[in-house]
Parts: C-alpha cells; structure tokens; sequence
C-alpha cells in the first residue's frame, strides 16, 4: 500500500514556522504551528483564537490567503497557469505555486510535501 503524503503550506515569520494549511478533500483546515508561540507575534486575522492543537476548518480559503492569489484573467498569470498546468478552481495549487510572497505582508508561505 502506498501512502501519498498531504501537501501543506507553511506560513513563516522570517526562519520560524508559525502556521500551516492543508486541505482535507473539500475543507480547509489551518493550525498554528509551536513556533507562534514562542514569538511575540499578535494572531493572524482570520485566525484570533490561537490555541495549540485548535484547527480551523472552512470550506472556502480565508482572506489572509486568498488575497495572495494573482488576478487569474492577467496575461502573465494566465501564461504561468498554463507552464504548471493550474487550473482555476484550484485555489490551494494557485497558492502553492503564485501565492508565496506579497510586497505588502511580511509572512512567506512555503510548500511542503
């Protein structure tokens, strides 16, 4: 039996991870990660409730990352989605692959598999 691992985002603060994402079939599910809170950073803003162990699930992905997601109708963009072979209605494959640095947010997301 072969087991396929999850893909999931990280979300780092400089070297430290202090989140991550993955998606489980059609849900969302985010989690601070151990390195959150040994920083003194404030909670993400669609995540207020930091707790360890505490994931949250939607079945839509929240504002914090979505708006890193490109303007898909973008020459550019659209040039890339075709190289990786995205599709629109991926959002999560969007982020992984488009979404990982924002000029205006200080927290990188990194792939991990």
């Amino acid at each position: 039996m072969v087991f396929k691992r999850r893909p999931k985002i990280l979300v780092q603060y400089g070297t430290i991870s202090v989140g991550e994402l993955t998606r489980d079939g059609d849900k969302y599910v985010f989690s601070y990660l151990p390195g959150f809170f040994d920083s003194d950073l404030k909670p993400l803003p669609d995540f207020p409730e930091p707790k360890t162990g505490k994931q949250y699930k939607s079945a839509r992905l929240w504002p914090f990352f979505s708006s890193r997601i490109p303007d898909v109708r973008r020459e550019d963009v659209r040039e890339l989605m075709e190289q990786e072979n995205l599709k629109v209605t991926d959002e999560f494959e969007l982020l992984i692959k488009l979404g990982r640095e924002t000029i205006n947010n200080p927290f990188h997301l990194s792939p991990a598999y």
